[in-house]
């Protein structure tokens, strides 16, 4: 799909996402400022179709159950996939540094379980394929 014209809006929406991810995970500051919510938008979006829940409430700090794990999916894959600092997902997800270490122990934790982990592993493949792509 390198430099082709995407026949699918999708495709096109997830290119330019992916492009803007590159330029949110090369400048550490705008991140690590939190003054570029993209990345948090995207994350919690990726998670929440993932894994089900609403990234809306997720990123507002409310919501049931499902919710709450997408938010940590999203605080985690920040750390994880973005090499930002618990503090710095912190920061970016409007948390409190414990409330962020705790979202990455809970996720961690949520791996032992097999279905868990596969859509978890999935979800970093194609964070990792469209960060390749756009690249």
């Amino acid at each position: 799909m390198t430099g082709a014209v995407s026949s699918r809006p999708e495709e096109a929406v997830l290119a330019d996402m992916a492009r803007c991810l590159v330029s949110i995970a090369k400048d550490r500051d705008v991140v690590e400022r939190a003054s570029n919510r993209s990345l948090v938008t995207y994350l919690a979006a990726s998670a929440a179709t993932q894994f089900g829940g609403d990234a809306t409430l997720a990123l507002a700090g409310a919501g049931d159950r499902a919710s709450t794990q997408v938010r940590d999916i999203a605080i985690y894959l920040a750390h994880t996939k973005f090499s930002l600092t618990q503090k710095a997902a912190a920061e970016v997800f409007d948390q409190a540094r414990q409330t962020a270490t705790r979202a990455i122990q809970r996720v961690e934790a949520a791996r032992d379980d097999g279905i868990f982990n596969w859509k978890l592993d999935q979800l970093e493949l194609v964070i990792d394929h469209m960060m390749e792509e756009a690249a």
